[in-house]
């Protein structure tokens, strides 16, 4: 993470929902650091066909108006990550979890060859964060000029790449991009206008309620891209070229071998559940394992877990059959066919 901006975090005292007496959820208008903060660049003439064949999507479609999530697989077809990837100017940026940026760069890297691209870690140089709520809307919209309107859209407001990204609710979430220079001064306006400032968990929160799939160190090549739903939220193209995986997960689309899905959770625990956790159901067979987990108040969490089908709408618990309870929740879209 770049210094500068981890000192100025520091700085800001900010609330922890597990610790907030009342839920996070209630929280409506708020600034946030994002969970997953390692930033991935790539640059030189040649990065976005490069990119183009290492990734699920259609990186035709990113540019300065248009983000999206991809897939990054092995050739067997599982996710390394699952990065939001933007343009800045001519290059392209990928979010992922800075515990498995390292991994990844490495990996992409032993593909490079020859081609006319550079990959390194950019957070030495840019940051960002999260901003919800009409309120935080409208006030991004008076500092930049212009907001973008639709999930994925993307506008550019001189240093800054303002990103609009899926969410549960009516309320709208933005990601903002940029040297960290430029956002501090972005985040302090939205705090004196009445956000309030919320810790990682809030915006890890967020991605979870609206059925976003991450990929950590402990589920790196754990599940298919259509396992964990990116498919459902524009993360997937199956009319693109090929990439690593892409064999297999066509055939999984196409020959209806989905047996797994991810699925939404409310959680009563001591502690947070980690991502690769164990859910069992009644019998004390595994049925799935936790995808992502944040906490949402005192003893609460909400979790994404990654099930077989058959066990869909049942309670399950985590860790054994008489572990804490995951009662199902709907998720904010549908699945194929409904």
């Amino acid at each position: 993470m770049n210094q500068g901006w981890q000192t100025f975090l520091e700085s800001r005292s900010l609330s922890c929902s597990a610790d907030s007496p009342q839920s996070i959820e209630q929280t409506t208008d708020f600034v946030s650091p994002l969970h997953a903060d390692g930033l991935l660049l790539g640059r030189g003439e040649e990065a976005g066909e490069f990119l183009q064949n290492q990734l699920g999507n259609d990186l035709r479609q990113v540019d300065g108006s248009h983000s999206q999530l991809s897939g990054y697989s092995s050739p067997k077809g599982r996710l390394l990550a699952v990065p939001r990837v933007l343009r800045r100017n001519n290059d392209y940026l990928l979010r992922l979890p800075a515990e498995i940026l390292e991994a990844t760069l490495q990996r992409l890297r032993m593909y490079v060859l020859r081609a006319k691209v550079e990959l390194r870690d950019a957070g030495d140089e840019l940051a960002c964060f999260g901003a919800a709520g009409e309120t935080a809307a409208s006030l991004l919209e008076a500092q930049l000029g212009e907001l973008p309107g639709a999930v994925d859209a993307a506008t550019q407001c001189a240093a800054i790449s303002a990103l609009r990204v899926a969410a549960a609710g009516s309320a709208p979430r933005y990601e903002l991009y940029g040297p960290a220079a430029a956002l501090q001064p972005l985040w302090l306006a939205l705090v004196e206008g009445g956000c309030a400032e919320l810790g990682a968990d809030a915006w890890r929160l967020g991605d979870i309620r609206a059925g976003l799939p991450n990929i950590y160190a402990a589920t790196r090549e754990s599940f298919v891209a259509q396992m964990a739903n990116l498919h459902l939220v524009n993360g997937l193209s199956f009319k693109k070229g090929c990439y690593p995986g892409q064999e297999i997960i066509a055939r999984m689309q196409y020959l209806g071998q989905l047996k797994r899905r991810c699925y939404l959770f409310d959680i009563t625990a001591g502690e947070c559940p980690r991502p690769g956790d164990e859910l069992f159901d009644a019998a004390d067979k595994s049925a799935g394992q936790i995808l992502d987990a944040a906490p949402a108040g005192p003893g609460h969490y909400a979790a994404l877990a990654v099930l077989r089908i058959a066990h869909a709408g049942q309670t399950l618990h985590c860790g054994a059959a008489d572990g804490p309870p995951a009662e199902p929740r709907p998720l904010p879209y549908a699945f194929d066919g409904e």
